[in-house]
């Protein structure tokens, strides 16, 4: 269990500076940071693209909710690169486009004011 919990970390410090430097989190690059494998790596932390894909969609969100930032500079910050890509792996996790996520969370707000 360390083992995975020390995984987790750096992946999660990996992922942070991809959005530091508005890039894709790659496993490839960060196997290459790692001098490690892809296979590797893979086998060490295993669902690391999923992770590291929602940890792209939960900055989104956090965006969505805490900002009026276009949806351009959100999909950059977290990540994606374009603006397309970024619609369509938010509809695919999170079940709605972003614009519809920005609004539900939005009403959602004026409710609990």
């Amino acid at each position: 269990m360390l083992e995975q919990d020390r995984c987790r970390s750096i992946v999660d410090a990996y992922v942070e500076r991809c959005f530091d430097l508005r890039t894709a989190p790659r496993v490839s690059e960060l196997a290459y940071e790692l001098g490690v494998s892809h296979l590797r790596l893979a086998r060490m932390f295993r669902g690391i693209s999923r992770y590291m894909k929602q940890r792209q969609i939960a900055r989104a969100q956090a965006m969505l909710r805490e900002s009026n930032a276009s949806y351009e500079t959100i999909a950059a910050a977290a990540g994606f690169g374009t603006l397309r890509t970024f619609y369509r792996a938010f509809r695919r996790d999170v079940g709605v486009s972003p614009h519809e996520y920005r609004l539900k969370e939005m009403s959602i707000d004026a409710l609990c004011k």
